[in-house]
């Protein structure tokens, strides 16, 4: 029997990093600290009170049912109960944002008790647009400090804040191949579809495709 190759929809996950974060001190209300290897929020005394901001671009999920939506975000050591609201003006960037021009939080969305070094995913499925995202964190009481990792603590995003997201509609798969609708066809995928066509429920043309997909590292 001979299968034709039938499209299906694919789901598919994007890791997405932040355009802009910064943290920002009420006792220095106009100074900006968009640069700074981390995001500080709580109190201490050298610092006084810190909040953070971040903001992510999701446009490039437009279209797409998103299914899942996570901030990850890493402490550095410290401890303390972080606050995350979200913010819908966007109009700010790291670069200039201070305690005087800060957008208001809009809706409390989850809080996290931070106790060790580590990551650390707040729920934002109900909050997420495929738009830009942003996002406030506040210690509860700004009492305890407590220290996260900005965009700019390293160059290769291991520490890195990030939103993850689920989708579906990611694409349609246009071969058989991707038989787990990752997006790709693994060598894995690509013998067993040889030995599907070794037995005849696979075209020669489908076949032809498949490994032309496999060569690219595509697959939907």
């Amino acid at each position: 029997m001979i299968i034709l190759m039938t499209p299906i929809v694919c789901a598919g996950t994007a890791k997405i990093y932040p355009t802009d974060d910064a943290y920002i001190e009420k006792e220095n209300p106009n100074t900006n600290f968009g640069s700074a290897l981390s995001l500080r929020v709580g109190d201490e005394p050298s610092h006084g009170t810190d909040r953070s901001y971040l903001k992510f671009d999701l446009s490039s999920l437009n279209g797409k049912t998103i299914s899942s939506a996570k901030l990850s975000i890493f402490a550095t050591p410290s401890e303390g109960t972080a606050k995350l609201y979200s913010v819908s003006n966007n109009n700010w960037n790291e670069e200039t944002l201070t305690w005087n021009n800060k957008p208001a939080e809009s809706n409390f969305i989850e809080s996290k008790t931070v106790s060790n070094s580590g990551r650390y995913e707040f729920n934002i499925l109900s909050y997420v647009q495929t738009s830009q995202n942003s996002f406030a964190i506040i210690e509860d009481g700004e009492n305890d400090l407590i220290m996260f990792a900005s965009k700019e603590y390293n160059d290769d995003n291991v520490n890195s804040p990030y939103v993850e997201v689920v989708y579906d509609g990611a694409g349609v798969c246009v071969t058989t191949a991707d038989t787990n609708s990752d997006g790709k066809i693994s060598m894995s995928e690509l013998l067993t579809y040889i030995s599907s066509w070794k037995s005849g429920s696979v075209t020669m043309s489908n076949l032809l495709n498949a490994i032309s997909f496999w060569k690219a590292g595509t697959g939907c």
